[in-house]
């Protein structure tokens, strides 16, 4: 929410549900634009340390690409400040606040690597000045990560990946430019071996084929080493999490079972006992409840928890009898107070005589109604049922005793 009141000089908003494709963060134009920048900085980042290295700039459609790349950059300058202007909200880089924001933080950035220092002032070297849309890059990728939350382990991944593949490449023109180029060495053949000695030094499997001559050469492979520790240690780090997170449901199974292990032997739980709840645990991780439910809702703001309870109990909402052509607001109101509750074949949800406090909705399953006089059953319900709403309307003790089958 905003802490000050609208003006007359405000930009005019959109009416709800309307919009610019270039203002919309979500807009499948914003999202190709931005893959085209993503493309086009990795892309310099690429060209300019072979260049510097090799003079590539001097092959066929070298020169024709530095020229798209260059358009695309003066471009998105543009589109920068038409898509920010007007816009007020915090959300990072996608979404800055106003064109003001982007003035202050990325028009010195795309500026500079818009421009071609290297032909303009004759000195290739500073085309280095270019690489600093990368920045950007960062940002959109981060922006990805942030936008796509379902394979946000998986971008996670990849973008580890880009920025290691990134590196290698900088070291290998690194070497070359320490190592220098062999007389009637054609220039693939040149970064082909300089690749070979990276990758080898990097993963300090080096075969010794392709050795260092002097202090330069050998303080370089030394850094290279020490990146390549670093890389490999931090990538292990990555996909042991990422592992461990791509089951939650399996993970909090398993960490059940190792309490229920542990109480097993200190509490000597019977077989049975421990059998029973073996059971629920593993019922639990099969249908994918292993994660709080509760908690994960309670930090969200009323409306939000009701729309993410609405789409999470939608199942229940479909099948059962009680909600069918009620008001929407009802059903609003009455989602969110909905909690999961899981028990096994044998387990008694309530005893006839308790105080009740709450009704329940079989979302799947079978319970059977049991006269407390005899024990016999009175009738079953299943899938859609709901049962417990009289002694919680009416305030009164429960009436019969329910056990799940």
């Amino acid at each position: 929410m905003s802490d000050r009141e609208p003006h007359d000089h405000d930009p005019p908003r959109p009416p709800a549900g309307l919009g610019d494709p270039l203002t919309m963060p979500d807009s499948p134009l914003i999202h190709l634009w931005n893959a085209i920048i993503v493309v086009g900085g990795t892309t310099m980042a690429v060209f300019v340390p072979l260049d510097l290295v090799l003079g590539v700039r001097e092959t066929r459609g070298a020169r024709e690409l530095v020229v798209v790349i260059t358009a695309i950059f003066l471009i998105d300058i543009a589109v920068s400040i038409y898509r920010f202007r007007g816009t007020r909200s915090e959300a990072g880089f996608i979404a800055a606040p106003g064109t003001p924001a982007y003035f202050r933080r990325w028009l010195l950035v795309d500026a500079i690597a818009a421009v071609p220092w290297g032909s303009l002032a004759g000195l290739g070297w500073l085309d280095i000045l270019r690489l600093v849309k990368l920045d950007k890059v960062r940002s959109i990728m981060a922006e990805w990560k942030l936008r796509e939350l379902r394979y946000a382990d998986e971008l996670l991944l990849a973008f580890v990946l880009y920025t290691m593949t990134l590196a290698t490449h900088w070291i290998a023109c690194g070497w070359i430019a320490l190592r220098g180029v062999a007389e009637q060495s054609p220039a693939r053949e040149t970064y082909v071996d300089a690749l070979y000695w990276t990758i080898t030094t990097l993963t300090t499997v080096g075969y010794g084929d392709v050795t260092p001559r002097d202090s330069a050469e050998k303080l370089f492979a030394v850094g290279t080493m020490i990146v390549g520790f670093a890389f490999l240690g931090y990538l292990v780090g990555i996909l042991a999490s990422v592992w461990a997170r791509r089951d939650p449901a399996r993970l909090r199974f398993s960490e059940n079972i190792e309490r229920l292990a542990t109480a097993a032997k200190y509490a000597r739980l019977p077989r049975s006992l421990q059998r029973r709840i073996h059971d629920y645990h593993y019922y639990v991780w099969k249908r994918r409840l292993g994660y709080d439910e509760v908690d994960f809702l309670s930090e969200l703001p009323k409306n939000l928890r009701a729309e993410v309870s609405l789409h999470m109990k939608r199942h229940l909402l479909e099948k059962g009898e009680l909600f069918r052509g009620a008001d929407p607001e009802f059903v609003r109101e009455i989602v969110v107070h909905l909690r999961p509750l899981v028990l096994t074949p044998g387990d008694v949800v309530f005893h006839e005589g308790e105080d009740g406090k709450e009704m329940f909705f079989m979302a799947r399953g079978e319970v059977e109604v049991l006269s407390a006089r005899d024990g016999g059953r009175i009738n079953t319900q299943g899938d859609g049922s709901y049962f417990g709403e009289i002694a919680l309307v009416e305030n009164v003790p429960r009436t019969a005793t329910v056990r799940a089958n």
